[in-house]
C-alpha cells in the first residue's frame, strides 16, 4: 500500500456522518490530508471567535461552522446542506479522526512525511475544548 500512495497528493474522502445523515461522503474527494488540516483550523478559529469558514483545498466547495450557543454550532457544506450539531461532540469526534488519519500516516508513510505540527495541534485544539 506504501508504494501506491504519493505523500505530496493524498486524494480521498472524509465520511462524517451525524446520525442517519450523511454530511460528507465518498463522492466528494479532496486531498484529505489537507482537508484534515483545514478542518483543525475551521475548530481552532470557532473556538476563538465563534464562526469560521474555508474551501476545500482543490475545489470550491465552502464549509462554515457558526457557534449558535454554548452547546450546539450550525455545520454547513456549500450552502445546501445545513445541520445543527452538539458542539463539544463535534469537536471531540474530528479532532480524534483526525488524530487517527494522521498517526496512521506518519506510520506508513514514514520519512515521506511529517505530521507533527497538525498532532500538535489537535492535542492543543482537544486541551481547549475540555475547558468549553
Amino acid at each position: 500500500m506504501k508504494s501506491q500512495l504519493d505523500s505530496y497528493y493524498l486524494s480521498g474522502a472524509i465520511i462524517l456522518k451525524y446520525g442517519e445523515q450523511d454530511l460528507l461522503d465518498v463522492t466528494i474527494r479532496d486531498l484529505v490530508d489537507q482537508l484534515w488540516a483545514y478542518f483543525l483550523n475551521l475548530i481552532e478559529k470557532a473556538i476563538k471567535t465563534g464562526e469560521s469558514e474555508t474551501y476545500f483545498p482543490d475545489q470550491p466547495l465552502l464549509l462554515k461552522m457558526k457557534s449558535i450557543s454554548n452547546d450546539m454550532l450550525l455545520f454547513e457544506i456549500d450552502q445546501k446542506q445545513k445541520v445543527l450539531l452538539p458542539k463539544l461532540d463535534f469537536f471531540e469526534s474530528l479532532l480524534k479522526n483526525a488524530k487517527s488519519f494522521f498517526e496512521t500516516m506518519n506510520f506508513i508513510l514514514e520519512e515521506n512525511c511529517d505530521y507533527e505540527y497538525e498532532l500538535n495541534k489537535i492535542d492543543e485544539l482537544q486541551t481547549k475544548i475540555k475547558c468549553m
